[in-house]
């Protein structure tokens, strides 16, 4: 300030000289003869021209005087104007009056300036104390603000850093994340222009470091100004801005809050006045606990049975995702618009130029708030660089859905019971028991035993009926042939016992030709593989298994699931998705009467987590992870699960007029049919033709009369 006075009083200086230059100047003009005016005797005057009137008046401009109206200086300089306009004479002591008029306003503009300095330290420090208190806090400040009487009463513990804003490019290199007990942080601008914050909001760069769940407090110069910090990009999806702009009067701000995406953009919430608030608020609130019914945007499509959009007779949307998105509605207090992304993108798939169609590309256009359809948690292709996850409330695996190969016919059904090495292992004992018993009997001599043992045929047909569980009339009187009939015996009842057992379940049951269980043997094989976009051909590309990444070289990336279900129907091809939604398609689209016609193969490949998708750094996570854990731990994401099943094969029996008790058939006592026994008559069938052809070969080849066998005496025990 006493520069200031000093620089006045050297300008006052320089105009006295003038005049006296131009007092003797124009004395010598008058002896020369030249007029001069008259001027009274006793008083002092000196004549101001208009110029150095103005002179005078730019000086006292510069200190900012004149650009307020309050009648000094401001007045009195237009009221000189205009008298040395008239022609009128300005005297010393006017213009004394003038340099202390000025001097006493210059004084009373920095007490004021100091006086709002304060009022603005003890603001920002109550919302620091208040809010703050344990946060983190980082100052960025221009060069008006950094000596400033504001910021020196700003100096807490937890103070990280203070930045001095020349120009825009300085905000790069500000540490916007640390960390705090409270685990929050809070930055603070003290800016007289908030255009080098908005022109580094604009930075495509700036959200890979911009912390959006921080606290902000903006002194604004405007209102106009905050609110195009809150509109910007990184703006709306910020939690937390707090804006202060001075309203004119003295130590009296009005504080100002985002909205996000209900209400206006910027929202009055409290006003300091003669330090203190005039309404005790929450600075900082959980905006987003409740969201007075606004509207979210949800990008989705129809895959059954997570989102089904419903045709006639029925809902128009259903499915677990569409529960799931209705409760978070419900619970937060917001509304829904849906929207699909355009014809057979689906989830989407990154272009060459980086960006994305599909689901992620709408949400990487910020085109929707929320996006859901059985979505994976991952980062394939990097898709976490454009897009954001909540927590996960569901899981789900990939598996493989293959044709179900034709039945093997039912007249084999009669092997069923026993294995190929079982039977083998069979007919061997068939084979050296009957020699071994004709062998034993003929060794005591014929009059010592039965006659069904004395010949290879009879010991043959004397097995045979023991493996079939025939009694026998006669039993055999050798200690030795005894014991290995008793043994026979022991060994044929197991036998048959077992047989008849699985032989039951093996006429009632289809039973499938061996097929493809493992994707080491769908590798072996030359089947082709069908997915829906490229996301699954990705997740193989990177697998440590072989077979697994091998069978990206077959891989053929579909844009419908129509078409690459068709091929599976040809038997070209094995169609891999998640299980639930394979499931589904075959109970209602693939099963008749219960049997299907499509399988699922056993070994499945990448488990996934099921989440609903976000914007890039959405201000929502935080608030509807806390719903979907709840719906989690809660078992309501299995209910609706289940309920959509039910409900879609309710609606696709009304729709084709399948009666609801079609398959209770299966369930209940199956009568035998032909076709369950067919294989008993072939075989039947059979043995008659062989025996028919034997007895035309013994008609046409004559029949030698057997010799008659010797005759032994017998026994009345026989």
């Amino acid at each position: 300030m006493m520069v200031n006075m000093w620089e006045l009083v050297n300008t006052l200086l320089i105009l006295l000289l003038v005049t006296v230059t131009t007092q003797t100047t124009t004395k010598a003009s008058g002896s020369a003869g030249v007029r001069t005016p008259h001027r009274p005797s006793g008083k002092t005057f000196s004549r101001f021209t208009i110029d150095d009137l103005h002179v005078l008046k730019q000086r006292v401009e510069e200190e900012g005087a004149i650009q307020h109206t309050e009648g000094f200086p401001s007045s009195f300089l237009r009221q000189q104007e205009a008298a040395v306009a008239a022609g009128n004479d300005t005297s010393h002591q006017d213009v004394r009056l003038l340099l202390r008029a000025s001097a006493l306003y210059l004084k009373r503009k920095e007490e004021r300036k100091e006086e709002e300095e304060e009022a603005l330290g003890s603001l920002l420090s109550a919302i620091i104390t208040k809010e703050l208190k344990e946060c983190s806090l980082v100052v960025i400040t221009d060069t008006v603000y950094y000596d400033s009487l504001a910021l020196s009463l700003l100096t807490r513990p937890n103070l990280k850093q203070v930045v001095r804003l020349v120009e825009w490019h300085d905000l790069v290199d500000v540490s916007w994340w640390w960390s705090s007990s409270a685990g929050c942080h809070g930055n603070l601008f003290l800016l007289h222009d908030l255009s080098p914050l908005l022109t580094f909001l604009a930075s495509p760069s700036t959200h890979l470091t911009w912390d959006f769940s921080a606290r902000y407090i903006l002194l604004s110069p405007s209102k106009h100004q905050l609110k195009n910090v809150t509109l910007s990009k990184i703006g709306q999806k910020t939690k937390h801005i707090l804006g202060v702009i001075q309203t004119g009067g003295p130590g009296e701000w009005e504080v100002y809050m985002n909205q996000l995406y209900y209400g206006p953009e910027l929202k009055h919430v409290t006003t300091w006045r003669r330090n203190t608030f005039t309404r005790q608020v929450v600075l900082f609130p959980d905006k987003l606990a409740d969201f007075q019914g606004a509207v979210l945007k949800v990008v989705t499509f129809s895959f059954a049975p997570h989102m089904v959009v419903g045709g006639e007779g029925g809902p128009a949307r259903y499915g677990r995702d569409f529960q799931l998105v209705t409760a978070l509605a419900k619970v937060l207090n917001f509304s829904l618009s849906f929207t699909q992304p355009p014809g057979g993108e689906l989830w989407g798939r990154k272009l060459d130029n980086g960006t994305w169609t599909g689901v992620v590309g709408s949400l990487e256009r910020d085109e929707a708030h929320l996006g859901v359809a059985n979505i994976f948690l991952s980062d394939n292709d990097n898709r976490r660089i454009v897009q954001d996850f909540t927590t996960f409330y569901d899981s789900s695996v990939n598996c493989f859905m293959a044709r179900t190969p034709p039945p093997l016919p039912r007249w084999q059904s009669l092997a069923f019971p026993f294995t190929l090495h079982t039977w083998l292992a069979i007919l061997a004992s068939l084979t050296l028991v009957a020699p071994a018993l004709y062998l034993l009997a003929s060794s005591r001599g014929g009059e010592e035993e039965i006659m069904s043992l004395l010949t290879m045929g009879s010991s043959t047909l004397y097995t045979w009926g023991i493996h079939l569980r025939v009694s026998q009339v006669r039993v055999p009187k050798g200690t030795a042939t005894q014991l290995l009939v008793l043994t026979l015996w022991v060994y044929a009842i197991i036998l048959t016992t077992g047989y008849c057992s699985n032989l039951t379940a093996f006429l009632t049951v289809v039973r499938a030709p061996p097929s493809i269980d493992s994707i080491r043997e769908l590798h072996a094989s030359d089947l082709k593989i069908l997915g829906i976009g490229t996301f699954i051909k990705l997740s193989m590309a990177i697998s440590e298994n072989p077979n697994i990444k091998g069978l990206t070289e077959r891989f053929e990336p579909h844009t419908s699931i129509e078409e690459a279900v068709l091929e599976v129907q040809k038997g070209v091809g094995v169609f891999i998705e998640s299980k639930k939604f394979l499931e589904y398609i075959i109970a209602t689209k693939f099963t008749t009467r219960g049997h299907a016609s499509m399988r699922i193969i056993k070994e499945y490949f990448a488990p996934y987590n099921v989440a609903v998708a976000l914007q890039k750094n959405s201000p929502l996570k935080q608030n509807l992870d806390r719903v979907i854990r709840w719906a989690f731990e809660g078992g309501l994401v299995t209910r609706w699960f289940i309920d959509s099943n039910n409900l879609a094969r309710k609606l696709q029996r009304e729709n084709t007029g399948e009666e609801e008790n079609l398959d209770k058939v299966e369930d209940s006592v199956i009568p035998l049919s032909l076709d369950h026994l067919q294989g008993i008559f072939f075989i039947l069938c059979l043995c008659l033709w062989v025996s028919f052809i034997v007895f035309l070969v013994e008609m046409g080849c004559g029949r030698r009369s057997p010799r008659s066998p010797p005759r032994y005496k017998t026994t009345p025990s026989e």
